[in-house]
C-alpha cells in the first residue's frame, strides 16, 4: 500500500522539480520535462522503499546477496 501511495504522490510532487529546474535553467525541453518526472517517482519509491524496510528490519540487498 505504500508503494502505491508513493507512485500516487509522484504524480503531485512533479510540480516541485519542475519549478526548480525552471528557475534555475529556464523553461524545461521535453525531455527534461519527462526526466524530472521520471526522478520525482523514483525519489518517491525510493523514500518508501527506505521506510518499508525501517519499518519491517529488512537489510537492504546488496549484489552478494542478489548473486547468491
Amino acid at each position: 500500500m505504500m508503494r502505491g501511495y508513493a507512485l500516487g504522490l509522484g504524480a503531485g510532487m512533479q510540480v516541485l522539480p519542475s519549478m526548480a529546474g525552471e528557475l534555475f535553467a529556464g523553461p524545461p525541453s521535453e525531455l527534461s520535462r519527462a526526466l524530472l518526472m521520471g526522478a520525482t517517482w523514483l525519489i518517491n519509491l525510493a523514500v518508501a522503499e527506505s521506510a518499508i524496510r525501517k519499518r519491517l528490519g529488512l537489510p537492504a540487498r546488496t549484489a552478494a546477496a542478489v548473486s547468491a
